[in-house]
């Protein structure tokens, strides 16, 4: 349950990230029934309303948290795994570029010319889709969606990943180029 750049600064191998107030959204798509589930917060301090929200959509197997969070993790001696960041400067025209998005709020809003289109929701479903062979810049609105899916991507073997810091509101705030779907004039056929 960590921003986007403290779970890429280091994270538990395996581990899913979904922030906070993700979780009743989220945790369905990737979590099962059969395993127990922890919790990692920064400072612990959502925990309580992380449980409440997994057991409201059925995950009854809260195991506990991680006290002390990732800090006390590392100091443990655990592995700790890494992926990258960058900001929207950083995405060049020749980068893979994967927008994990609502698909109405990226028609709507525009997107990143040339970007490819996935929910984060239905990643596991189009890993097929997504390179191994070269970098992955993945992007959402704000950054915490590109984070739950560079976390799936690194469950399924991908090492080549960055979460696109701040996503498409950096983007925009920093005038680079959108492109946006013309909706089709009314009585058009």
């Amino acid at each position: 349950m960590r921003g986007p750049s403290a779970f890429a600064g280091g994270h538990i191998p395996g581990s899913l990230n979904i922030w906070q107030k993700g979780i009743s959204s989220f945790l369905g798509y990737y979590a099962d029934y059969k395993h127990p589930i922890i919790f990692v917060d920064e400072f612990d301090g959502g925990v309580a309303d992380a449980e409440v929200q997994a057991r409201r959509i059925g995950y009854d197997r809260i195991s506990g948290y991680c006290a002390g969070g990732m800090m006390a993790w590392a100091r443990s001696g655990r592995p700790v795994e890494r992926c990258g960041t960058c900001t929207v400067q950083e995405v060049g025209a020749d980068c893979f570029v994967l927008d994990v998005r609502d698909i109405g709020v990226r028609k709507r809003t525009g997107h990143i010319p040339g970007s490819a289109h996935i929910y984060a929701g239905q990643i596991e479903g189009h890993l097929d889709e997504v390179p191994r062979d070269r970098d992955v810049y993945v992007i959402c609105d704000s950054g915490f969606k590109a984070s739950l899916a560079v976390s799936i991507l690194l469950r399924h073997g991908y090492t080549r990943l960055n979460t696109v810091l701040s996503g498409m509101t950096a983007w925009t705030n920093a005038g680079l180029p959108l492109e946006k779907e013309v909706a089709p004039l009314m009585g058009a056929a």
